[in-house]
Parts: C-alpha cells; structure tokens; sequence
C-alpha cells in the first residue's frame, strides 16, 4: 500500500492571542455546543491560517490528512475526477462550515482534493493533537468528535447526491452504465465511521 503524498503547505500562519481564536470559533457551527473553557482547551493547538484564493491547492486526493479546516471568510471547493475524467466540484464549504471532517474522524488519506476559490480565513486543528485529546478523555473532543460524526452524515449525503447526478450526466455522453443508487448509500459510509474513544465518560 502506497504511502499518503504530503503537499507543501499553502497556509500563512497568524500570530493570535487566545481570546481573537474563541471569538473565530464562535462563528463555526462545529464549535456551537462548546462551552468557554472547552473552546479555550480546543484553542490553544488552533492555528489561525490565511490561504489565498484563484484556485490554491488546500490538499489533494491521496494525500495525508493532518488538518481539519474551519472556514470563517472565504470558500473552499471539494472536488473529484468522475466519470469522463474530468474534475468536478462535489461540494463548496463556505463561512462557518468545516472541510476534511471524515479524514480527521477516520485518520485516512483524502479521497478528494481542496482547493481555495476565493482567499480563505480561518482556523485548523492538527489531526494528531485532536486525537491525542480524544483519548485522553478530554471534553471538549469528545464533544467536537460527536459534532462532527454528527456534521459528516449531511456532508456524505451531499457529497453522494452530487456524485450520483454526474455519473449520470457522463453516462450520457459517455455510454457507460450507471449503477442504481441506493438511498442508503451514505447512511452506511456514515455509520462505518466510528468515534475512537466515543464511549469515554470523561475519565482515564
């Protein structure tokens, strides 16, 4: 099996006190049952990242997923090859939406790539930190990990719909059979993706 690919890094690093990076959470959705203390535990391994726009590569299909993305202005695109060859945008994450949430929740490589269409700000979480604070029973990710099995179910469910209506745009140009779609399709991948440690109580 081949290694995951790592990308250079496209993200300006900005330097920000504690209190600016609870104030950004408080505008992304993930964050939104996080008290004042479970945001300060999260804040303090968030990095406060800039990407410029015009298409900047984010991460791409393949490669290691190391950072959960939060988006406070800008927009990302989520994009895959289907069908014909082609790259085809599967979903956009905008303001107060969140990308790479099912790599960070089952520790594989990206199946799809990123790209920054207009110049991004925000937050990101280093995967590795996340997990380290799951297992130790931390609150405030176990609390983000239930957000975000909770928040990956609408995504796949997008994401499969989108997926599923391009085949079958290619299929006609194409010639090529598209297999029936099951309604159940992305409840399955959801329910496949376990929370580690998601039965802690909080204690070691």
């Amino acid at each position: 099996m081949a290694e995951p690919r790592k990308a250079r890094d496209p993200m300006e690093l900005l330097d920000k006190p504690q209190r600016d990076v609870i104030a950004l959470m408080d505008e992304v959705k993930l964050f939104a049952d996080l008290n004042l203390r479970e945001r300060g535990t999260l804040a303090d391994i968030a990095q406060v990242v800039r990407c410029p726009g015009g298409d900047t590569l984010v991460f791409e299909a393949g490669e290691e997923g190391r950072f959960l993305y939060c988006v406070i202005k800008g927009r990302l695109e989520i994009r895959a090859t289907i069908g014909t060859g082609l790259m085809h945008t599967v979903r956009e994450v905008g303001p107060g939406q969140s990308a790479a949430i099912d790599v960070v929740l089952t520790q594989a490589p990206h199946h799809m790539g990123c790209y920054a269409v207009e110049t991004m700000a925000g937050l990101r979480f280093h995967t590795a930190k996340l997990h380290q604070l799951l297992a130790i029973g931390t609150p405030a990710a176990i609390k983000l990990f239930t957000a975000m099995r909770a928040e990956v179910g609408g995504d796949l469910r997008e994401v499969t719909l989108q997926v599923v209506r391009l085949l079958s745009e290619a299929s006609k140009h194409s010639g090529f059979a598209v297999p029936a779609s099951s309604p159940g399709l992305a409840g399955s991948v959801v329910e496949s993706i376990a929370i580690p440690g998601g039965n802690q109580t909080g204690r070691k």
